[in-house]
């Protein structure tokens, strides 16, 4: 490929819509029903006794093979691979001939571990072989889906596990709940689209350096705040630099107080 198909390229991925790279479940009939059924069949297995959890874990696994089938960018999906002494639920490996950014950062390759357990969330030990298995393995992001999600939140249990190892190792560890991976089968939603979210907010969270939005109560001082807040915005890429001046400029003429 030269550069300048090459760079062609890229210009028509950075044009084309979610929609065009993880292919939606309600543009293809068949495909739809059958991943319906699958997440009917889940729902079922709640009740299933201990000698079927070999096969209730199978059954997430083959739903979210369902799932990821629908990138464009698959080049294959590796099911229950022997990672030293562990397993890999699913082993995906990106098309790295294709220049998108998403593949770069995730190092063209996804680890998926499905965990069909309804009666706890995933705790901190589990997140931790996750993290291990996506390091050893050079998979630059790991999907958990689950019933319950992770235990916890913010920076407390399993959720505060996966934002620590993050800024260990700077591969992201995200999580899907059943009722969320369901959604898929409507109209407006994306897996690709979803993927992302989640992994910019945890890093912008992380990569926030510890700092956080000042709540106008826990300061005296009101203006300060906004430009505070204002900066914070900037800093995880919600305002352009343009928009930030025009903000400042804004405040400024609101509140400064002009002394004679």
């Amino acid at each position: 490929m030269t550069t300048i198909d090459f760079d062609s390229l890229q210009r028509f991925l950075k044009q084309i819509d979610d929609n065009s790279i993880w292919q939606p479940f309600y543009e293809d009939h068949k495909r739809l029903e059958t991943f319906i059924d699958t997440c009917n069949e889940i729902r079922k297995s709640e009740h299933w006794g201990k000698e079927r959890n070999k096969e209730k874990g199978i059954l997430l696994e083959k739903l979210m093979k369902q799932v990821f089938e629908r990138f464009v960018f698959i080049k294959h999906i590796e099911h229950d691979k022997l990672a030293g002494d562990n397993e890999v639920d699913l082993y995906i490996h990106l098309n790295d001939n294709i220049p998108l950014e998403f593949i770069t950062s995730v190092k063209k390759c996804i680890i998926c571990e499905c965990k069909n357990v309804w009666n706890s969330s995933i705790d901190v030990g589990i997140v931790s072989k996750l993290s291990e298995l996506c390091e050893t393995r050079g998979s630059g992001l790991g999907i958990f889906v689950s019933i319950k999600g992770i235990s916890g939140r913010s920076w407390v249990y399993g959720e505060g596990k996966r934002r620590k190892l993050y800024i260990k190792t700077g591969i992201p560890i995200i999580s899907f709940t059943l009722n969320e991976i369901e959604q898929l089968q409507y109209k407006g939603y994306n897996f690709y689209t979803l993927i992302r979210r989640k992994m910019n907010e945890l890093i912008d969270e992380v990569e926030f350096d510890g700092d956080k939005l000042v709540r106008l109560k826990n300061t005296g001082d009101f203006v300060e705040t906004l430009i505070h807040n204002v900066e914070s915005f900037k800093k995880i890429g919600l305002l352009t630099e343009e928009e930030t001046i025009n903000v400042m400029q804004r405040i400024e003429e609101k509140y400064t107080v002009i002394k004679n």
